[in-house]
């Protein structure tokens, strides 16, 4: 008789529950590889359902700073109660005091803490806390994350830069970049653009420490030489941000050639897929804030899986992997007229990419067969 594998729940606050990493990576692997899985995120569906063998139990849709964020977690320790798994999957923080009193509840139930950021520095460089409250939040969300290394079972690095953050009393951690994993739900189909023009794509977040204002702009200059097109695919959680930004836009002068898709609203991961894969290059204009510089950005892999360029802020590790690959090309910004020139000949000639598999596959990465074993106990 085949012995059943465990039971494993994915809690999050501020995620969707179809989060790009949450469930079309980590929990459709998991099902795949034969474990239950559910997903505790926000969801508009008033009930639990299934989709891709995954139980989805819904939270209500809301913004990052409302006081919902604090509302939920009755209904968060509810959820997983219920569902009373043998392995729970932490995404935030926040949530890692409540995981202690699941331990209590649940003392043969482990735990992991999946760190996406490092949270603690992105709130130390975040734009919209109060400057005398960002070293209380920072020191707040530190200490919960060394509170868990003292009693939790594993963590699970998203980036190699985060690996020295915390030293597990358990000495169990896997480090899983946000590689490329192909959804098992299809793509949608996108309207025609009747122009036909190349699509400049902006994806992601919409937010002044990504870029948005410089790909604007550089969309704008490229208009000088050719006709293009820019796509903004994701959301923008400041209103004030998304009105300046339609505002720039007005004032280009090339309105025409501008898409806001979901108009500012959250976008499937799923739709922002099918954007790249329509697009002809990516608008990747990271401000260099301490936070960003050792990473490598998630959107970097799913351009090159698609064999769309990247046009991307000079990097020291990120022009390292592309004088590897060539997965696009690096620049300053505001771009200068001789890049302008090189970029316009290379989308009038059809610029794509071939970068390896293992470079950016989510399943080539040897440390995810070793988490899904130890998953198993």
């Amino acid at each position: 008789m085949a012995i059943a594998l465990p039971h494993i729940c994915h809690l999050t606050v501020l995620n969707p529950a179809l989060h790009s990493r949450i469930f079309h990576k980590q929990a459709m692997s998991m099902v795949e590889a034969g474990f239950k899985v559910s997903v505790v995120g926000q969801d508009a569906s008033p009930q639990p359902y299934h989709v891709e063998g995954v139980q989805v139990l819904p939270l209500p849709v809301f913004h990052p700073r409302s006081v919902q964020r604090f509302r939920v977690r009755k209904q968060i320790w509810d959820h997983a109660v219920a569902v009373n798994a043998d392995v729970y999957v932490v995404h935030a923080p926040e949530l890692l005091g409540m995981a202690s009193k699941l331990k209590k509840r649940f003392p043969q139930a482990r735990f992991v803490y999946d760190m996406h950021e490092d949270y603690a520095l992105n709130i130390r460089e975040a734009g919209y806390y109060p400057f005398w409250l960002k070293g209380i939040l920072a020191n707040r969300v530190r200490q919960a994350e060394l509170a868990f290394a003292s009693w939790g079972d594993a963590v699970v690095f998203a980036e190699t830069c985060f690996e020295t953050l915390l030293d597990m009393k358990s000495g169990v951690g896997f480090t899983l970049p946000n590689l490329f994993r192909e959804s098992k739900t299809a793509m949608p189909e996108l309207p025609t653009l009747e122009d036909g023009l190349p699509i400049l794509l902006f994806s992601g977040t919409v937010a002044e420490n990504w870029g948005i204002r410089l790909a604007v702009e550089t969309w704008k200059q490229l208009n000088a030489k050719i006709p293009v097109r820019l796509v903004v695919a994701g959301i923008a959680y400041d209103k004030a941000l998304k009105n300046s930004i339609l505002e720039q836009v007005a004032q280009s002068g090339f309105s025409s050639r501008f898409l806001w898709w979901g108009n500012g609203e959250y976008v499937p991961h799923t739709e922002i897929l099918a954007w790249i894969k329509a697009s002809q290059l990516g608008l990747t204009p990271y401000i260099l804030r301490p936070n960003l510089a050792e990473r490598m950005p998630t959107r970097f892999f799913e351009f090159m899986a698609m064999g769309k360029p990247v046009l991307f802020t000079q990097n020291p590790p990120w022009d390292e992997l592309n004088a590897r690959v060539e997965f696009g090309l690096s620049t300053n910004w505001p771009v200068v007229e001789s890049t302008l020139d090189e970029i316009a000949l290379r989308l009038e000639s059809g610029w794509s990419t071939r970068v390896p598999a293992h470079i950016w596959s989510w399943e080539a990465q040897t440390e995810l067969p070793r988490y899904l074993s130890w998953l198993k106990g």
